[in-house]
């Protein structure tokens, strides 16, 4: 999962993003730089927030896949 995918999800669920980050019980700070691409999200990190979806917002990790999938293709798109 990247950061991108993360704030499209929080984006479509309108949720700010200091909520969103408590959710997974990271700071608003390390969200921000996970969206932005400044960091990459660890193993550990994307169990957490895959379960955290799917608790919470019942999202699928292939939903989550499937996402994921869309957005390179845009972004595929988007350089030519």
């Amino acid at each position: 999962m990247n950061g991108k995918t993360l704030r499209l999800i929080r984006l479509a669920l309108k949720v700010k993003q200091k909520d969103f980050a408590e959710q997974f019980g990271i700071e608003q700070t390390t969200l921000s730089k996970y969206e932005r691409g400044l960091l990459v999200v660890p193993p550990a990190k994307q169990n957490r927030i895959f379960k955290a979806l799917q608790h919470s917002y019942n999202i699928s990790t292939t939903e989550l896949d499937d996402m994921e999938l869309l957005l390179k293709k845009v972004e595929q798109n988007h350089e030519k």
